[in-house]
């Protein structure tokens, strides 16, 4: 009950910040917007920032690396409703972990596209919740030990797949509504091709960009 009153209040807040034009994309056209989207990621060079926390021979060296993330919260342009898209960050190798992950979107009927990154998965799911569905996927997901949130991280690192794979389980008589800005965005990312059976339900939606800084420690010895 708690957590619901909390990301309740949160989406309040994040869609009160968008109503007054303080974050997020611009309110353009359809096509200006995916234009404007496109800008700000083809643009965005992480930052990397050295540091030393420690004087003595023997150090850590610590930096600081600046990552463009993804808004798990999203407003439909047709009405400005708040929906949530479900992240998932699967921090293992280990097949049956992703296995246990994709079961949960296979329960709740969701396309999803999923690649590998340097410690496992990450799972991205454009189709459009309400809190009460987003916050049930959450809690079960705490259970399996995979974790996900609000946020995650868009820029690709060196270690990352270079494979977009695809599973829709969202081929119901009532389908879940999916963000053509999103699905837009992911096939940018790995540039390849939308196919039309990907889009077929599918409705135009802000998406929100931030940047983050991750702390990256480099274990080194200085003789």
């Amino acid at each position: 009950m708690f957590v619901l009153i909390a990301l309740e209040k949160k989406v309040s807040w994040i869609y009160w910040q968008i109503s007054l034009g303080k974050s997020g994309t611009p309110n353009h056209s359809h096509l200006k917007n995916l234009k404007k989207q496109k800008t700000r990621m083809s643009e965005f060079n992480p930052k990397v920032i050295e540091g030393n926390w420690n004087k003595t021979p023997i150090t850590n060296e610590s930096r600081y690396v600046q990552y463009l993330g993804l808004d798990a919260v999203t407003i439909r342009n047709s009405d400005n409703k708040p929906f949530f898209f479900l992240f998932i960050d699967v921090d293992s190798k280990n097949p049956e972990k992703l296995r246990d992950a994709l079961n949960i979107c296979r329960e709740k009927r969701l396309s999803v596209y999923f690649y590998e990154t340097c410690k496992g998965w990450h799972i991205i799911s454009p189709c459009l919740l309400k809190i009460r569905n987003w916050t049930y996927c959450l809690m079960k997901l705490r259970k399996i030990q995979d974790s996900s949130g609000d946020t995650i991280r868009w820029t690709m690192r060196k270690c990352d797949g270079k494979m977009l794979h695809y599973q829709s389980w969202n081929r119901v008589k009532r389908p879940y509504e999916e963000s053509y800005d999103l699905i837009f965005a992911l096939h940018e990312k790995f540039n390849c091709d939308i196919t039309s059976d990907k889009i077929t339900n599918c409705v135009s939606t802000k998406l929100e960009w931030n940047s983050y800084n991750q702390m990256r420690l480099n274990l080194s010895v200085h003789r």
